[in-house]
């Protein structure tokens, strides 16, 4: 449900997200996607770095310090969580 929330938010595939495309726009949602697996599921690392195209632990935790860093920098990343925390209550 999450991988479908995030790919719908920014119009992009779910093979696109979770794969090994390598674009600015693509990272920063799959970024994204890791950390609301992370903050909204019981997986573990590796079971987040399965989802996103078997990454290892240390992408993960660098996508998940990225999402911290950008929150920190950038309001319009705040507004992005906000706006799909609220499309994940809403439809779980």
């Amino acid at each position: 449900m999450i991988v479908n929330i995030i790919a719908d938010y920014f119009e992009i595939s779910e093979p696109t997200l979770c794969g090994r495309f390598d674009k600015r726009e693509v990272n920063e949602a799959r970024d994204l996607l890791i950390y609301f697996l992370h903050k909204k599921t019981n997986l573990n690392l590796r079971g987040i770095g399965t989802v996103v195209d078997n990454r290892i632990k240390g992408t993960i935790l660098y996508s998940l310090r990225r999402v911290r860093n950008r929150i920190d920098a950038y309001p319009e990343t705040r507004d992005q969580i906000k706006e799909i925390d609220r499309l994940i209550t809403k439809l779980g």
